[in-house]
């Protein structure tokens, strides 16, 4: 009798097991704003950072983030994005990346890009212009840089571009990994 009880029991115990693991997986924490904060300190050292105290938070089935801005001492025309994100694989309900990302490179390189096409791309000559287009942007990176090339001789005016660029960028602390 004892045994007969145990395993009928046991699936139905089985079960509302796996239903708390996934009901407790579907509402997991953001970092909080001073875990953030020291995500960015360490991230900019010897930077004064100034982080907004509001924020905007976005929840879906498989991704959720919570979004803040900020700005950095040394970077004072810009402004950046910082996200504490949550995502799931491969389930949608169960939610088990948790991290932290800005948009620090986007940023920066979009706005040496906008700079680098009022003044230096100007200076060249047409055909090589011609060639140029501006980054692909998403949601916090940039798409890889693309070049619109329909000779052999604009092979050779890419390098000069991707050189002259690359040369305007080297100007910016941080951006080593985007060259």
């Amino acid at each position: 009798m004892k045994i007969k009880k145990t395993i009928t029991q046991s699936p139905l115990f089985m079960l509302m097991l796996l239903l708390a693991l996934v009901v407790s997986s579907c509402f997991p924490s953001f970092k909080s704003e001073d875990e953030v904060m020291e995500y960015l300190k360490e991230k900019f050292p010897n930077q004064d950072i100034v982080l907004s105290s509001s924020r905007t938070t976005k929840r879906g089935w498989t991704n959720d983030i919570r979004i803040w801005t900020f700005t950095l001492s040394g970077y004072p025309k810009d402004t950046f994005r910082v996200a504490c994100y949550i995502s799931s694989y491969p389930f949608p309900m169960m939610k088990t990346r948790k991290g932290i990302i800005t948009d620090f490179d986007k940023v920066v390189t979009l706005r040496c890009a906008k700079e680098f096409e009022q003044g230096p791309l100007k200076q060249l000559d047409a055909a090589t212009q011609r060639i140029w287009r501006p980054f692909p942007v998403r949601d916090f990176s940039l798409g890889a840089a693309t070049l619109a090339l329909e000779t052999m001789d604009d092979i050779w005016r890419a390098k000069r571009l991707i050189e002259a660029f690359e040369l305007y960028l080297s100007r910016e602390n941080n951006l080593k990994e985007n060259q």
